[in-house]
């Protein structure tokens, strides 16, 4: 799985979230948008080459988004984007979960409210090498930047705390429950650990 396709089940995940709160849908009445319509659709981002999660929910805000049923997820298999496959779908109905988009980077105040108070966002950063290794505590390498990673990622910043006197951010990745903490990592919060910070924080306003 690439760079594009974790955009996709990232800002998916974060507007989600927000959506079936926001409505009370609980259960089977949850609504599952699809993360395939992001990957082939949204032509501001690369399909399976990279992309940004703003630039997702940007599209989603214009355009809307259809439902996974509708549009499967795929890329996950074939680690290829395709056509833009809404019509052969027969998708009649696009929801427009999204009001807006709301940057947050470089604001930890705003980061931690927004968590606290609405739920995930999506935060783009540099992947080292120790990252990929991750099993337990909270993760911290300064050096991690454009210069030093194996390449951009992004995850979903879930929730934060403080262990030991030190503070920390709370993501879910999309890798499985055998990579980290069951899925999750603890990354040092308030020094930019892998520019997560400032690279790029948006949150989904529905």
């Amino acid at each position: 799985m690439n760079g594009a396709q974790f955009l996709a089940l990232i800002a998916v995940a974060a507007i989600e979230t927000q959506y079936n709160h926001q409505n009370s849908l609980l259960g089977a009445k949850r609504r599952q948008f699809s993360e395939q319509f992001i990957v082939d659709c949204d032509t501001a981002d690369w399909g399976c080459g990279g992309g940004f999660p703003q630039s997702a929910m940007r599209y989603v805000k214009k355009l809307g988004l259809v439902s996974r049923a509708s549009y499967p997820y795929r890329s996950g298999q074939t680690g290829r984007r395709t056509k833009c496959l809404a019509r052969k779908f027969k998708v009649t109905k696009r929801f427009r979960p999204l009001k807006n988009v709301k940057m947050l980077s470089g604001n930890i105040p705003a980061i931690i409210q927004f968590v606290r108070h609405q739920g995930p966002v999506a935060a783009g950063l540099w992947v080292c090498r120790d990252f990929m290794y991750y099993t337990h505590g909270i993760y911290s390498n300064r050096r991690c930047n454009a210069s030093t990673s194996l390449g951009c990622h992004a995850m979903a910043i879930i929730g934060y705390g403080t262990d030991n006197e030190r503070d920390y951010w709370l993501l879910r990745n999309q890798w499985g429950t055998n990579w980290g903490l069951n899925g999750y990592i603890k990354m040092a919060r308030g020094v930019n650990t892998c520019q997560i910070e400032t690279w790029g924080v948006s949150a989904p306003i529905v």
